[in-house]
């Protein structure tokens, strides 16, 4: 049966007749707050296989966002926000002619704070067929998990600090300062001379709790006229390292230029830092950094 957006949060068929979330159905917000669901209120578990689509629009600027429950499986389930009104692959019937890009992503039971995003965004859930394995935030099994995710719009820019969500300048593309991790494309305007960087945003790594999987940070540098290097030192390294039981990707990597240039470093978990004083050349003095994180930690780690 098709979704119908005329049923209750987390219910769905044409006759709301499932339990479950299912296809992809459009939500229009309001500046009182509505909530989507993995599934109905009060059942026992989500769905596996689940797939399901949320458009949020919003007739303001910006939407909000908060996870008011999240308990589903570490790294195999997740809950994705997306910038825009277009579906990704596998939410239409046609692929896009471009991918969104994505926001954030959401995984295991750790609440976010609350997220808001120029609207309109695009949200998705997706389960495994292997069961539920979701934990309590403590880390007792969840035998209902699942996620609430209640949204609304704001009217204006105005209203996000009245809202307490951001006293500074915004992360973007999350417009949140509160949030520990870096997120998207953070350039570095001007000429630099000396700086840092980190994984976490608005607090120092090693007071945050645990970079979030399948996070991507960019960092644009460009260097004083008449320079063409940078060095990098670490001065604080906590990152998955793979090991025997246990394969990562997450690193930083230095490119001249951008993505498409020279890879002039590669810094993985494992390794130790106080080795690393690279110096870096490039021909137009222009660098960029970029931190992937893959589908989950098994131990937190703070980042860098």
């Amino acid at each position: 049966s098709a979704p119908n957006p005329g049923c209750a949060a987390g219910t769905s068929g044409a006759s709301c007749e499932y339990d479950y979330c299912l296809g992809v159905v459009d939500e229009a917000s309001a500046t009182l707050a509505n909530t989507i669901r993995s599934q109905a209120a009060g059942t026992s578990a989500y769905a596996p296989n689940s797939r399901c689509g949320w458009r949020i629009t919003s007739t303001t600027a910006h939407v909000e966002l908060k996870f008011t429950e999240l308990a589903i499986e570490n790294g195999f389930d997740f809950v994705k926000i997306y910038e825009g009104a277009t579906a990704p692959t596998g939410f239409s019937l046609t692929a896009p002619a471009a991918e969104p890009k994505l926001l954030y992503a959401a995984t295991g039971s750790t609440l976010p704070p609350k997220l808001v995003f120029a609207a309109p965004v695009f949200v998705t859930f997706e389960s495994d067929g292997l069961g539920n394995t979701a934990v309590k935030s403590d880390g007792t099994p969840d035998s209902n998990g699942g996620f609430d995710l209640k949204y609304r719009s704001l009217s204006g820019s105005s209203d996000i600090p009245a809202n307490g969500i951001c006293d500074g300048d915004w992360t973007s593309p999350i417009k949140n300062c509160k949030l520990d991790h870096c997120t998207g494309t953070q350039k570095r305007d001007g000429a630099h001379v000396h700086g840092e960087f980190s994984s976490s945003s608005g607090q120092s790594a090693a007071d945050a709790t645990d970079y979030p999987a399948m996070t991507t940070c960019r960092w644009e540098f460009e260097v004083s006229p008449g320079f063409t290097g940078l060095s990098f030192k670490a001065t604080f390294w906590d990152i998955e390292a793979s090991g025997a039981l246990t394969s990562t990707t997450d690193a930083v990597k230095i490119y001249n230029n951008d993505e498409d240039g020279t890879l002039v470093g590669t810094l993985k978990g494992g390794d130790d830092p106080a080795e690393w004083e690279f110096e870096f050349t490039s021909t137009s003095g222009k660098f960029v950094a970029v931190f992937a994180s893959d589908l989950n930690n098994p131990v937190p780690k703070k980042g860098f």
